[in-house]
């Protein structure tokens, strides 16, 4: 498949512990919610354009499955840091996570992945909707270390409950090529 866009070199360390809550926001502010669940992240194909600008190379075995080889120094130092139990070409896990703030007015809204490889791009948005009203909190970005999150605080207008969801097409491009879609974590208020 051919790379719509190139971007830089991204090789940094990859910070496989990735934990997304609430605790960027003062307790007088966000309750924290009980529990984070981490939904897959699926692989969808290698961008042997992103794979070749970070030092790797798509091949295919005999039975005609891709897998995404270091060339350079840096790419291999780079798969050699990875911890012992991280299978590269796995693409690792997403998380989505909401509380009511600001007078219960407010949502705030964290969401992150986890992924073994740093990336150099990734399209995220969450989508939030509460009866006919929608708001869509567009997140991309990049480069990452393998782990990433963020959070915003959307303004409501009332205390009705809200369901988020990340959109289905939500991804991140690894240095090595793979390109991983979010498995649509969800949460609510």
């Amino acid at each position: 498949m051919k790379s719509v866009f190139r971007l830089p070199t991204a090789l940094a360390a990859a910070a496989l512990i990735c934990a997304v809550h609430v605790a960027g926001a003062s307790s007088a502010t966000a309750a924290p919610a009980a529990t984070v669940e981490e939904i897959p992240l699926s692989f969808a194909y290698y961008d042997p354009a992103i794979a070749e600008e970070n030092g790797f190379r798509i091949v295919q075995d005999a039975e005609g499955m891709q897998r995404s080889e270091p060339v350079t120094e840096e790419a291999k130092a780079l798969v050699a840091k990875q911890s012992r139990h991280t299978v590269i070409g796995k693409c690792g896990s997403a998380t989505l996570n909401m509380a009511r703030v600001g007078g219960t007015r407010q949502v705030f809204v964290s969401t992150g992945y986890r992924v073994p490889l740093p990336t150099v791009y990734h399209t995220w948005t969450v989508d939030l909707t509460r009866g006919s009203q929608a708001w869509a909190v567009g997140l991309n970005g990049g480069p990452t270390t393998g782990s990433w999150s963020a959070s915003r605080t959307v303004t409501t207008n009332n205390n009705q409950g809200v369901r988020g969801i990340v959109r289905a097409g939500s991804h991140a491009f690894l240095t090595n090529g793979a390109v991983c879609f979010a498995g649509a974590p969800n949460s609510g208020t």
